[in-house]
C-alpha cells in the first residue's frame, strides 16, 4: 500500500472521528439546548454568528492554508502571520464593537448590543491559537485536532447547558461559544511545542498575500453568499423565524461541514504533496470523489427522508416548522460537498483567481434569486438556494475540467450509482415505517432499515470504493 494512500486514509479516519465525533457531542448538547431555549434565542445567535464567521475569515486572510501549502516554511513565517492576525484581529474586534448599536438598531433588538460586544471576544481568543491549528493540520496531527475540537465542543456545551437551565436565554449560547474556544486555545497551546517569538518580516506576508488573497476574496464572497439568506430573513421576517431556518441550516450544516471538512483537510495537506504528478493526483482526486459519494448520498438522502421524526422526537413539536428546511438544505447540501472538492482540487492546482471569479458569479445569481423569491416567503427563498449551489457545482466542476480531463459527464458517472442506491433504500424503508405511527419508532426502524438495505446493495454491486475500503481496514488490524 503507498504511502500517499496511508497518509490519506489516515487523515480522512482522524478526521472522520473528528467531524462526526464531535458532531455527536454537538448534537446531544444541541438537542439538550433547543429544548431549553427558543427559536427566537437562535435566531439572535444566527444574527451575532453572520458577523462572528465574517471577522474570523477576514483575520485568518487565507493565510491558514497558504502555510498548508507552502513546501518549506519557516520560523520567521510562522511568527509573522501569528502577529499579522493577531493586529487584524484586535483592528476588527474595535471595529465590531463600535458598530454594536448599528446592528442592534438595524434587526430593531437592543440587547443586541452587549451581546454582540462579549460575543465577539471570541474572535481574540481563536486568534491566540490560529498558529497552532494551523500546524497540526500541516503535520497532519489529525489525533491531536481532534481531541482539541472535541474537548471545546463538550467543555463549551457543558456551560451553555448549565447557563440555559439558570435562565440565561440567549447568553447560554455566547458562553458556550466563548467558553469553548478558550478551552480549545489552551489545549493547543499545551500539546503544542510552537511558542511565538520576537520575528516579524513584510517580505513573508507579502509572499504568502500574493496566493492567500484569491481564496480570502473568494471567502468572503462565499460568505457573504451563505449569510445574506440569514441576514434577509432577520431582517425582512421574525427573529423567530430566522430560528427556524437556523435550527434547519444547523442540522444540514452538522453533515455537510463535516464531510466537506474531512475530504478538505485531507486532500489538502496529502494532495499538495503529489501536485506536481498530475496522473497519480487525478487518480487519488476520482477515487476521493467516489468515496465522497458513497459516504455523502446515504446521510445527507437519509436525514432528508427522516427529518420529521428525528425533529419531533429530538427536539419536540416547538421545531416542527424546521422540517422542511432540514429536507432541503440536506438534500441540496449533497452538492455542496462535491462543490468543495472542485474547489479544493482547483486550489492545489493553482487556480484560486478562477475560483475567485465563480465566487463573484454566485454571490450575483443568489442575489437575483432572493431578489425574485423574498416577496414569496422563506421557502422559496431556499428554492432560490438551492438553485444557486447546482450553478456553483456545475461551474466548478468546469474548472475540473479545464484543469484535467475530469469534466460533468465523468464526475456524475463516478457518483450516480450511490444517489440511486440511497434513494431504493430509502424508499423501502420509508414504504416500511408508513405504517407505524410512532415517531421513535419511525426514526429508529427506518434509519436501521435504510443504512441495511444501502449498505447491502453497495456489496452486492461490488462497488469498488467499498472494497478498497474494506481491503484497507483489513489489513490495518492483520498488521
Amino acid at each position: 500500500m503507498s504511502d500517499i494512500k496511508n497518509k490519506t486514509i489516515f487523515a480522512l479516519i482522524w478526521n472522520g472521528l473528528d467531524k462526526f465525533g464531535a458532531n455527536i457531542i454537538y448534537l446531544i448538547l444541541g438537542i439538550v439546548l433547543a429544548r431549553l431555549l427558543s427559536p427566537n434565542d437562535y435566531g439572535v445567535m444566527g444574527i451575532l454568528s453572520i458577523f462572528t464567521v465574517f471577522a474570523g475569515t477576514i483575520i485568518d486572510s487565507g493565510l491558514g492554508i497558504a502555510l498548508i501549502r507552502k513546501k518549506e516554511v519557516t520560523e520567521e513565517d510562522y511568527n509573522s502571520i501569528f502577529y499579522f492576525n493577531l493586529i487584524v484581529c484586535l483592528l476588527l474586534y474595535i471595529l465590531l464593537w463600535m458598530v454594536a448599536p448599528s446592528i442592534a438598531y438595524f434587526f430593531n433588538k437592543q440587547e443586541l448590543t452587549v451581546l454582540a460586544r462579549v460575543g465577539f471576544t471570541v474572535l481574540l481568543v481563536n486568534a491566540l491559537g490560529s498558529i497552532q491549528q494551523t500546524k497540526l493540520t500541516k503535520e497532519i496531527d489529525f489525533k491531536n485536532k481532534t481531541i482539541a475540537n472535541m474537548l471545546s465542543l463538550f467543555v463549551g456545551g457543558v456551560f451553555g447547558i448549565a447557563a440555559a437551565f439558570n435562565d440565561f436565554g440567549v447568553w447560554s449560547l455566547i458562553i458556550q461559544m466563548i467558553s469553548g474556544a478558550i478551552v480549545k486555545t489552551i489545549f493547543v497551546w499545551y500539546i503544542s511545542d510552537w511558542r511565538p517569538k520576537l520575528l516579524f518580516s513584510l517580505q513573508s506576508i507579502k509572499e504568502m498575500l500574493s496566493f492567500s488573497l484569491s481564496i480570502l476574496g473568494a471567502s468572503i464572497v462565499n460568505l457573504i453568499y451563505l449569510n445574506s439568506y440569514s441576514f434577509i430573513i432577520g431582517r425582512l421576517f421574525s427573529l423567530s423565524a430566522l430560528g427556524y431556518y437556523s435550527q434547519g441550516t444547523k442540522w444540514s450544516d452538522m453533515f455537510v461541514n463535516s464531510l466537506g471538512g474531512i475530504f478538505q483537510s485531507s486532500t489538502l495537506t496529502v494532495f499538495s504533496a503529489i501536485q506536481d504528478n498530475k496522473d497519480q493526483l487525478i487518480r487519488s482526486y476520482r477515487k476521493m470523489m467516489r468515496l465522497a459519494a458513497f459516504i455523502t448520498f446515504p446521510l445527507l438522502l437519509g436525514l432528508a427522508f427522516f427529518a420529521r421524526p428525528i425533529v419531533m422526537v429530538m427536539l419536540s413539536t416547538k421545531w416542527e416548522q424546521s422540517i422542511i428546511y432540514i429536507q432541503l438544505l440536506s438534500s441540496i447540501g449533497i452538492v455542496t460537498v462535491f462543490s468543495v472538492l472542485n474547489q479544493n482540487f482547483a486550489t492545489i492546482a493553482g487556480k484560486s483567481a478562477l475560483l475567485f471569479r465563480i465566487e463573484i458569479w454566485k454571490l450575483f445569481f443568489s442575489f437575483v434569486a432572493i431578489a425574485i423569491t423574498y416577496r414569496y416567503g422563506i421557502l422559496m427563498i431556499v428554492y432560490g438556494l438551492a438553485a444557486t449551489r447546482l450553478f456553483v457545482y456545475v461551474a466548478t466542476t468546469w474548472i475540473v475540467g479545464r484543469i484535467v480531463d475530469y469534466r460533468l459527464n465523468l464526475q456524475i458517472k463516478d457518483i450516480v450509482p450511490y444517489f440511486g442506491i440511497s434513494l431504493i433504500a430509502g424508499f423501502f424503508s420509508l414504504l416500511t415505517v408508513h405504517f407505524f405511527d410512532n415517531y421513535l419508532v419511525q426514526m429508529l426502524l427506518g434509519g436501521t432499515l435504510f443504512i441495511i438495505i444501502y449498505i447491502a446493495i453497495v456489496r452486492i454491486s461490488g462497488s469498488k470504493i467499498f472494497s478498497d475500503l474494506f481491503e484497507f481496514l483489513t489489513s490495518n488490524k492483520r498488521d
